[in-house]
């Protein structure tokens, strides 16, 4: 919280080098503002734990790895507590109409975050997406569930590749600020204050861009095992479980309702930038 009120007053500068020396912060300031944890929890982990993983030895990766493993379960475990307590309404008909009202409300609200509308529209989807398939398994011998989850898994694999084209748009962004100052340099010339931030900016719009494919990559593999862990819960009736996944399918559409077009400009100095 602390450093959230920091970002907000200072920007970069407010992040004090201690802030820094956790990445984890950062993406949460990044993607979200922390206003999303509720659904999607801690972000970034998956590549600072990749950092940390170079430096393990013997049998520290297996400890490692299972406590990785054990985080992890802990974790779906807490958001699906909490995805199923935001449902409720939903499930309840005498609160319905109220819990849709505040459902707009709230989306309204998270659109203003950093890459607020994006996060809306990955969560929405991933919700959609599992309640379809959820909802047509019974229908038709499972055929129309079997024909949404190839959809979905052709979604995973585009945005596979959407990941590695913005890696290495990225990467040529970085070079091409190198070989322009290489090229400068070779002319006895330096490159303008303008040209020089306008060349760093871009190459920092195809970092965000490509740091914002892996964390939606992350985001929904995570959110399809919250989803698929509350419409199985078999501690509840088949009603119960009819319920949870109409409301998962409303609250989903409602995210998703959000325009892109109404993408919050954010500042590049700030570490992020307006993405469409």
């Amino acid at each position: 919280e602390e450093s959230r009120k920091k970002y907000d007053k200072y920007g970069k500068a407010g992040l004090e080098p201690e802030s820094m020396m956790d990445p984890k912060i950062l993406f949460t300031l990044m993607f979200g503002g922390g206003q999303f944890t509720k659904y999607i929890g801690e972000i970034g982990e998956d590549i600072t734990d990749e950092v940390n993983e170079n430096e393990l030895q013997g049998d520290q990766f297996e400890e490692h790895f299972e406590m990785k493993r054990k985080k992890k379960r802990e974790q779906i475990g807490e958001l699906s507590q909490l995805l199923c307590e935001r449902l409720e309404g939903y499930c309840n008909p005498k609160t319905r109409n109220e819990w849709l009202k505040e459902a707009f409300v709230e989306a309204k609200e998270l659109k203003v975050e950093s890459f607020g509308v994006n996060l809306l529209h990955c969560i929405g989807y991933v919700y959609v997406s599992r309640a379809d398939i959820f909802l047509s398994s019974s229908s038709f011998f499972g055929i129309p569930s079997l024909i949404k989850g190839i959809g979905e898994k052709a979604h995973i694999f585009k945005n596979g590749i959407e990941v590695i084209s913005a890696g290495y748009s990225a990467v040529s962004a970085n070079q091409q600020v190198i070989n322009e100052q290489e090229k400068a340099k070779q002319k006895n010339m330096f490159l303008s204050e303008e040209e020089r931030i306008k060349l760093e900016q871009q190459a920092a719009m195809k970092q965000i861009t490509a740091l914002w494919k892996v964390m939606k990559m992350e985001i929904e593999s995570r959110l399809r095992e919250v989803c698929d862990w509350i419409l199985r819960d078999s501690s509840v009736s088949a009603s119960k479980q009819q319920l949870r996944a109409n409301a998962l399918k409303e609250l989903g559409t409602i995210f998703t309702s959000i325009p892109k077009d109404q993408a919050v400009k954010i500042d590049l100095s700030n570490f992020t930038s307006e993405v469409r």
